[in-house]
């Protein structure tokens, strides 16, 4: 089964636990690996593919998303653009470790994206009672990186 493993770079422990992962992944699948947002020096025993510009979220220094950033640092173009050459198709399965580029092309392709995230767990039925005060950011966080079935993390 080919399998593409995407990960997001923003240096929040998605590439800490990518590298614990992928050993795992590969004894049991053909693993190809697509990084997505800022360019980080972590290395890794299996190569990327390919590392995109995707998007990223910027947070303030108090670690809540930095909305003004966010649309200034972005470019929805590029993005638009990297959607329709990221090479899903290629793949029978997606696993997304919120990572909203391949997501996104996942769901306009139909192929299956398995997402595997702390943001996941954010909206699972034993996830802490929604307020008004945060109902809009968890949805925002569940559309960004959309994904057919998934595995939250809490940590």
């Amino acid at each position: 089964m080919k399998v593409l493993y995407s990960i997001q770079t923003t240096g929040n422990g998605h590439l800490s636990r990518a590298k614990e992962l992928i050993p795992h992944f590969e004894r049991r699948f053909q693993v190809d690996l697509i990084l997505s947002g800022p360019k980080t020096g972590m290395a890794f025993d299996l190569k990327p593919i390919k590392h995109y510009h995707g998007l990223t979220l910027f947070y303030t220094q108090n670690g809540k998303i930095d909305w003004l950033k966010c649309l200034l640092k972005n470019n929805l173009l590029r993005f638009i653009i990297e959607l329709f050459r990221v090479p899903v198709r290629k793949y029978d399965l997606v696993i997304n470790d919120y990572e909203p580029l391949t997501a996104w092309s996942c769901k306009i392709h139909k192929i299956p994206c398995f997402g595997l995230s702390n943001q996941w767990a954010l909206w699972q039925k034993d996830y802490p009672e929604r307020n008004s005060k945060n109902a809009w950011h968890l949805d925002f966080i569940k559309y960004l990186a959309p994904a057919d079935h998934g595995y939250g993390f809490h940590y």
